[in-house]
Order: structure tokens, then sequence, then C-alpha cells
């Protein structure tokens, strides 16, 4: 009998032991990279040695920059400075993200990463007419201490045309777009998206301003775009920016989440340490949510 009730508790401890009695929770659910539950694979930002590792010889004229391309200069100015003669573009005037503070004692490597959530079946409202554009820019990402460069995902429907669904970089040192490619393409989504996110890096890296994707079929960091020059915003930002005189119905939810700034050779999520909020012009129809602030924001219908 004594015996019996031995084995008795033995097995009991097993079988607490294992969690099968408890529905234990598995070791990897609290690990992005193996939880099933997660949005996305995470990629941790790169390393300067990765980056460095990342620079093509040469950059190649793309798209805007580029005259045979159907797309040379006609892509709509993101918000910031404009050149002379296109104040006919209307300025932005629903926002809502983070804002990246200036970043003291001069950095040798300034720069911010975001994962950024896309929508490869998203309209938008058409332009009124060819001389006014209203684009999306969600999420759009620029780093502080005067970045010639904004990495950004934009929706726009041009007059007459269908919307454009495209990753692009603009160069404010310029002004103009210097990169762009449709990411609603299945090809751009196998190779550079996890569960439909992005991952993002804008740094100054060799003596310039420098945008890299993240390659999940190589598993390497790939650049995009480049520029020697420089801008006069001093904060950076990440975060959605519509141009549009109302309320948009048809908008589905944007997402970014991980935002981070360089800071002492490394990269720290952006807190109120780093950044803040930035909130304007915003119809009361739409929801603004502060995941995490300020480095996890979330709009939606």
């Amino acid at each position: 009998m004594k015996r019996s009730k031995l084995w008795s508790i033995l097995l009991l401890v097993l079988l607490l032991s294992s969690g099968i009695l408890w529905g234990a929770v598995p070791a990897s659910a609290g690990d992005p990279e193996k939880d099933s539950s997660s949005p996305y694979k995470k990629i941790e930002p790169p390393t300067l040695d990765q980056l460095m590792h990342a620079l093509p010889d040469t950059m190649p004229l793309e798209n805007e920059l580029n005259p045979l391309s159907p797309y040379y200069g006609k892509d709509p100015l993101p918000p910031g400075p404009r050149p002379p003669g296109m104040s006919v573009i209307l300025s932005p005037d629903q926002e809502f993200g983070t804002t990246i503070d200036y970043v003291s004692g001069s950095p040798s490597n300034p720069g911010a990463f975001g994962i950024h959530k896309i929508r490869p079946t998203m309209n938008t409202p058409e332009d009124p007419d060819e001389d006014t554009h209203i684009p999306l820019y969600a999420p759009t990402l620029m780093p502080p201490n005067q970045s010639a460069l904004e990495a950004t995902l934009y929706y726009w429907r041009p007059y007459g045309q269908s919307t454009l669904r495209k990753f692009a970089v603009y160069d404010h040192s310029i002004p103009g777009w210097i990169y762009s490619t449709p990411f609603d393409s299945q090809t751009f989504q196998d190779t550079y998206t996890s569960s439909g996110w992005v991952n993002v890096t804008v740094q100054y890296v060799s003596n310039k301003w420098r945008v890299w994707l993240y390659n999940y079929d190589l598993e390497e960091w790939e650049q995009k775009a480049e520029s020697s020059g420089s801008s006069n915003f001093s904060n950076g930002w990440d975060m959605w920016e519509a141009i549009h005189d109302d309320y948009v119905s048809t908008y589905q939810s944007i997402e970014a989440d991980d935002i981070r700034v360089w800071i002492d050779n490394d990269w720290e999520q952006v807190t109120d340490t780093y950044g803040g909020q930035w909130n304007t012009g915003m119809h009361p129809s739409w929801t603004k949510t502060w995941i995490s602030e300020y480095y996890h924001w979330k709009v939606e219908p």
C-alpha cells in the first residue's frame, strides 16, 4: 500500500513538471522569432559592420532620377520644403506618430530604424486634377540630425489612374525622389516582408546618408539609396502623413513598431527620453493608438 502511494506521488510530480496537467506555455512563447503568434519574424537593427558590408560600389540612377523611367519626375512631393513653383501641392493635414529628438554631441552615425506594416491592396482617393497630389505617406521614416533621406511607404492615386503603392526614398537635399519600387508586387513581399512587415534603416555611414531594407531571402541588409547631402530638419520622425481635405473611409490600418534611434553607438527604442508624440489634424473617426509610447503606434479606421 505504501509502495503504491509512493509511485502515485512520483507520477504526479512527473506530470506537473512536464506541464501536461497545467497546459504549460512552451519555452519559445516569449521569443518573437519562434512564437507563431508574433506578427513578424523579429529582426534586430543592423550593426555598423553589417551596413559597411552592404555598401555597393556604385548606385545607378533609379526610377525618378532616370529619364528613361515611366515615373521620371511624376511622383508627389512629400511634406517638407517645396521647390519654387510647387505651392499647388497641399501640406499634410492629418499627421500622427513619433518624433525623434535631435541627437546632441555630433554623433558619427546618426540614424533611425523601424518595422512598418504594408497594405498591398489599399486604395486611396484620386487626385482632383493633374496639378494637385493627395498621397498618403504611412509610415514614413526620417532620422534626426539633418538627414537628407526620408524612406516612406506611400499610397497615391494620380489623376485618371489607379492607386500606386510604393516603397520610395526622397532626398531633401535635391529635393526629389531618388528611388521607388512597387511594394504590392509578390516579388517584393516574398523578398522584403515577414507577415506583411518590412524592416527599414536610414543611417549616415561612410560619409553618406543611406537607406536599407532587410532581405529575408538573403538574410542580410540591402542598400536602396544614398545621398551625400543634408537637410534643415534637426528632429526626425516616424509617422502617418495624409494629404487631403477631409476624412477618408477607404484607408486601412497602418502600424509602425520598434522605432529606434542611433545613440552612443547603439540602437535605442524611441521612448520619451528620445522623442515624443506628433498629433495634428487627425479626424475623430480615426483611432490613434500608442501600443508602446513612443516606439509602437497604430492608426486605424
